[in-house]
């Protein structure tokens, strides 16, 4: 008696891994089909900058947040003006216009890497620097949250 049910229980436990397999072979085949295709097609499309003057956006922004977070948020800009502020933490940093104009609101730009941080590192507060990045939120508060592509120093 006890026999048969060993026999039952390795015949149960064999069917179940051979299932497996099958079933994990199957799906393993589909997904390295379509997602590198996906891949590929992001990664071709082009980013369109925007080049914005900070001043300006800044003041639309005071004089109508709603029309400002409509007519800025979601572009991919490009924005000349002065390092302000770097986050101790390498998170992000602050750039003021070039004219320097004494602004409530501002510009936060997030770091999104290593590559991005260093690149940071070596600027210092006052330069005048090139920001490429995706404006991802604008509040009447804080300012613009953009997200970096790059940053050079503007020659």
């Amino acid at each position: 008696m006890i026999k048969k049910i060993f026999k039952w229980v390795g015949i149960c436990f064999a069917a179940i891994i051979a299932l497996s397999i099958v079933i994990g072979g199957c799906s393993g085949d589909s997904d390295t089909n379509t997602k590198p295709s996906s891949v590929k097609q992001e990664t071709k499309k082009e980013v369109q900058y925007v080049e914005c003057d900070p001043s300006q956006m800044l003041s639309e922004l005071e004089k109508n947040a709603l029309k400002a977070s409509k007519n800025y948020k979601g572009k991919d800009v490009v924005l000349v003006g002065i390092m302000s502020n770097v986050d101790s933490e390498g998170k992000y940093f602050s750039i003021e216009p070039l004219d320097r104009s004494s602004f409530i609101t501002g510009f936060h730009i997030t770091i999104n890497n290593k590559e991005q941080r260093e690149k940071v590192t070596e600027i210092d507060k006052g330069t005048k620097i090139v920001v490429k990045g995706h404006i991802s939120d604008v509040g009447e508060i804080a300012g613009y949250y953009v997200d970096l592509h790059d940053v050079n120093i503007a020659k």
